[in-house]
């Protein structure tokens, strides 16, 4: 009878339990619908991160919709007095010669914009990611250490290339430059989740920021790479002389 009474009594109590959390669990979920599109809002917003333009001597080019546009006005209203860009690690059409790079594409491309190309520099060095062009720019303001640089890049980019340069850049340096991100035509960052774009830009931008505050900022640019034409001129003196035995 003891045990029975027990079971009887505590019955009631994991059901109320039950209740509780299906309550808890359904008042969280209408909280997040109900102001989801504050805190969604405000993930984009994190990752704009915008370091306020300020006067610059040169425009590096790093990303963003429109960006040669906008270095060419820049030019253009004397805010700056060079545009940067970066040399990009080429492609094997680039390589063949069967496309531009980049960098040629985008210089032709401001001189139709009536930017002298006295006024371009080019950036040298097979860049891959931000990582490698923030290697460029310290080597360059090594150089030039009273020159202030405004990025233009991709908004939704911000916060991860402002945690890369502030990385690989001297403080010195890095407290001359400023920040432009350019917006996307396909969609706005202050409700991106409105737009299969900006789904997938944010996504992107997400798990970039994520793998560079987990994993930290490369700082070793001497990266490994295969040269398909070298490993075949070594196969060549290894076994070139080599019979072809056939049982």
């Amino acid at each position: 009878m003891t045990l029975d009474h027990t079971h009887s009594v505590e019955q009631p109590s994991s059901l109320s339990r039950k209740r509780w959390r299906r309550r808890l669990l359904f008042g969280l979920f209408m909280l997040a619908v109900v102001t989801h599109s504050w805190w969604l809002r405000a993930i984009g917003e994190f990752l704009v991160a915008e370091k306020p333009a300020s006067p610059a001597d040169v425009v590096l080019v790093l990303g963003g919709d429109h960006r040669l546009q906008k270095a060419a006005e820049l030019i253009a209203d004397h805010s700056v007095s060079e545009v940067w860009l970066v040399e990009l690690e080429p492609s094997y059409a680039v390589e063949a010669g069967i496309l531009a790079a980049d960098h040629d594409v985008a210089v032709e491309q401001l001189v139709s914009m009536s930017v002298p190309p006295s006024q371009i520099q080019i950036l040298s060095g097979r860049a891959r990611e931000y990582e490698d062009a923030a290697s460029f720019v310290a080597e360059e303001l090594s150089k030039l250490p009273e020159t202030r640089v405004l990025i233009l890049y991709e908004r939704q980019d911000g916060r991860n290339i402002r945690l890369v340069f502030s990385e690989l850049l001297s403080d010195s340096q890095f407290a001359h430059l400023s920040l432009l991100g350019l917006p996307d035509d396909e969609y706005d960052e202050r409700n991106w989740w409105r737009s299969r774009t900006g789904w997938k830009e944010t996504f992107t931008a997400i798990s970039d920021l994520a793998f560079t505050m987990i994993m930290g900022v490369e700082r070793n640019q001497d990266r490994w790479t295969w040269d398909p034409d070298a490993y075949e001129r070594e196969l060549i003196s290894q076994f070139g002389e080599a019979g072809c035995h056939v049982e």
